[in-house]
């Protein structure tokens, strides 16, 4: 082989290895990983990484100005945000304590878990079925079983009344 042919292949391999090892840092797309740090609460995102001209996240080009690096994948700021390394869609699910949870329109956080409103209720990190339980001053109690009067536990249950005693 000519050596003038075997210097055109190497240098093109070199330039292979570096237009296309971006692409295999850090595990590549939809590997997992989660390096970066976000944090939702606040509404910022301190897992962008890049600098200068290019942003990158795992080798794919975002713009930070309406995406997050998330993970390993690049979101849209308007649609979803990044819930410990994971995408989470807005409206649909929820990022409960970093933990993602699917709920719906008009669900909430109770603790790590989603609840609606309208069917439970939250009572120290625990959703309650509002038919069947209530919250009494942090303690959750049986509506077949006990009374909540005056934020005190009392036995008793459907049909009964707290009585007020007045001075």
């Amino acid at each position: 082989m000519d050596l003038r042919l075997i210097i055109v292949l190497y240098s093109c391999a070199l330039v292979a290895q570096a237009v296309l090892q971006p692409f295999f840092r850090g595990g590549g797309r939809g590997q997992g990983g989660g390096r970066g740090r976000f944090n939702n609460r606040r509404g910022n995102n301190q897992g962008i990484r890049g600098s200068g001209r290019g942003h990158y996240c795992h080798g794919v080009s975002y713009e930070p100005s309406w995406q997050y690096c998330c993970g390993s994948d690049v979101i849209s700021k308007k649609a979803q945000t990044c819930c410990n390394g994971r995408p989470v869609w807005n409206g649909k699910d929820l990022c409960c304590r970093g933990s993602v949870q699917i709920g719906g329109a008009g669900s909430k956080c109770c603790g790590s878990d989603a609840y609606h409103p309208d069917k439970h209720t939250c009572c120290r990190g625990h959703a309650l079925d509002k038919k069947n339980q209530d919250c009494c001053r942090g303690q959750a109690i049986w509506l077949n079983r006990n009374l909540c009067c005056s934020g005190r536990v009392q036995n008793g249950g459907q049909g009964w009344k707290c009585c007020v005693w007045l001075l």
